[in-house]
């Protein structure tokens, strides 16, 4: 693992040390998880602008004009 030194508020250090004993976790591994889900949040929203910008409109429209309209199921309905 690498090490990284970061400044934040006072605040939110105290913050962090409550949330992490809470957690029963030391600062420093509940950072780690978080800065984890974060980068991957971020490449998922990269590879997602990604096909968004090389998506074939016209195929999607066909694709959609190809499912039958029906009834939503019970609990399914848009309101």
């Amino acid at each position: 693992m690498s090490a990284l030194t970061i400044e934040i508020p006072d605040a939110v250090h105290a913050e962090l040390k409550r949330l992490a004993a809470g957690k029963g976790e030391p600062v420093d591994k509940l950072l780690a998880q978080w800065t984890g889900r974060m980068v991957s949040q971020e490449l998922e929203m990269d590879r997602i602008r990604l096909e968004v910008t090389t998506a074939d409109i016209e195929a999607a429209k066909v694709f959609l004009a190809s499912i039958p309209a029906a009834t939503p199921m019970t609990n399914d309905e848009i309101e």
